[in-house]
């Protein structure tokens, strides 16, 4: 018998905006760049299995979000961060790391 993976952060997944979508099988949590589509984007998806051991779900801009999970002794916080790359500007890294910082 071997373990299943549960929980798959995902980047760069180009959606628009944040929030939680459901089908049969899975839930769907996250966070996106709120005016545009393209760009960024951070998600988790959970098996329907796991799902009522999410305690939690926190967006930030559209490059980090952060679930909480209850765990069999202590809780657990898995941050998802879609860094940003090289090529963007000075404003935009420092911008990111400010906000990787309050996280």
């Amino acid at each position: 018998m071997g373990s299943q993976i549960q929980i798959v952060a995902l980047q760069e997944i180009r959606w628009s905006r944040y929030g939680l979508l459901k089908n049969d099988k899975y839930s769907f949590y996250y966070s996106c760049n709120p005016n545009n589509t393209g760009q960024a984007g951070t998600k988790f998806i959970i098996q329907k299995s796991a799902k009522n051991k999410i305690l939690g779900f926190e967006t930030f801009p559209d490059r980090i979000c952060k679930l909480r999970i209850r765990g069999n002794i202590f809780n657990i916080i898995i941050i998802n961060i879609y860094g940003a790359t090289g090529d963007k500007g000075e404003d935009i890294k420092e911008q990111f790391h400010e906000e990787l910082q309050r996280t």
